[in-house]
Parts: structure tokens; C-alpha cells; sequence
């Protein structure tokens, strides 16, 4: 077995079931985010990491080649850059709406 790498996630949260969550962190460790991402409707997800205790370090969405316009997942890598709380939001929009459609907060706990 191999030594985690320091990319690896501390943590995965899969919010697929469309609830809050919370983790625990130290500093300069990664948590991964997960959301169900609905597919040819124009609606994405974007992230606010907040205050700065934590950087979004990389975005990705994958959707299922088999059906057309069907759903897929929104991936974001987190890292966590500062000790506190960081208050993280991400937000369900599309570009003609003023308001999302549906928001998410993740809460991380960051050690120092």
C-alpha cells in the first residue's frame, strides 16, 4: 500500500441527497465536494469558498455519455489555506436567473 498523497482528499462529501455538511480539516488538506449536476438544462453549480480559509483548487463536471441531456456529477477540490471555520456556498443558477435555484452550504472546521 502507498502513502497517501498530499492532493489526496481528507475528506469526500457527497451532497447528492441536497443537505448541508460539515468537516473537519488542518491546513493545506483538500476535501472534495460532490453535487448531483442536472444535464442539458443550463443551470451549473459554482462555489463561493467565502472568506479564504479555503481556495477552490480545480472544478470539474462529468455527465452520462449514455443518455442524452441526462444528469451527472459536479466534482470541487477545496483546500483549506487558514484555522477557523470556513463558511462555504454553493449555489444552483443559470445565467438568465437573478437568484439560484437551489443553495448548499458546506461548513469546514480548519485546524491550524
Amino acid at each position: 500500500m502507498s502513502d497517501p498523497s498530499p492532493d489526496d482528499p481528507v475528506a469526500v462529501l457527497d451532497l447528492g441527497d441536497g443537505r448541508d455538511a460539515s468537516a473537519a480539516a488542518s491546513v493545506g488538506d483538500r476535501i472534495e465536494i460532490r453535487v448531483h449536476a442536472p444535464g442539458g438544462t443550463g443551470y451549473e453549480w459554482e462555489l463561493n469558498a467565502g472568506d479564504g480559509r479555503c481556495r477552490v483548487v480545480s472544478r470539474d463536471v462529468s455527465f452520462d455519455e449514455a443518455t442524452f441531456g441526462g444528469a451527472g456529477i459536479a466534482r470541487f477540490v477545496v483546500e483549506a489555506t487558514a484555522g477557523g471555520t470556513a463558511d462555504l456556498r454553493l449555489s444552483l443558477q443559470a445565467p438568465w436567473e437573478k437568484q439560484p435555484a437551489r443553495t448548499l452550504r458546506v461548513s469546514v472546521k480548519v485546524a491550524e
